[in-house]
């Protein structure tokens, strides 16, 4: 069962990434609300560089990890204007995709 395997990979080497991330904030700022708020930036500022299937991909992983780790600092990001802000960084097709599925999120 490769796939199996390497999935598992993948998710210990994304755990390892938050912790050494997080670490590094805390490090540097040793201050929850200066970390929380340079997360709460990253994930604002996180886009695709083009709309390459690659790019979105890239922007996927990205958010994942920030917002996992604004979750671990105890955020709440289940709110309209979070997951509007993030459906935001995808390209028009993506967008249109994850509105079909009827998230509780207004279309534009």
């Amino acid at each position: 069962m490769p796939g199996r395997r390497s999935q598992g990979i993948d998710e210990t080497n994304e755990s390892l990434e938050r912790e050494l991330s997080v670490e590094l904030l805390q490090k540097k700022y040793n201050n929850p609300k200066k970390i929380i708020q340079e997360l709460t930036d990253k994930l604002q500022e996180d886009t695709a560089k083009n709309n390459s299937v690659e790019e979105q991909r890239k922007v996927v992983e990205t958010i994942a990890i920030t917002v996992k780790q604004l979750q671990d600092l105890g955020k709440n990001l289940d709110c309209r204007l979070t997951k509007s802000k993030v459906i935001e960084k995808f390209n028009d097709h993506i967008q249109k995709e994850v509105y079909k599925k009827k998230l509780d999120i207004p279309r534009n």
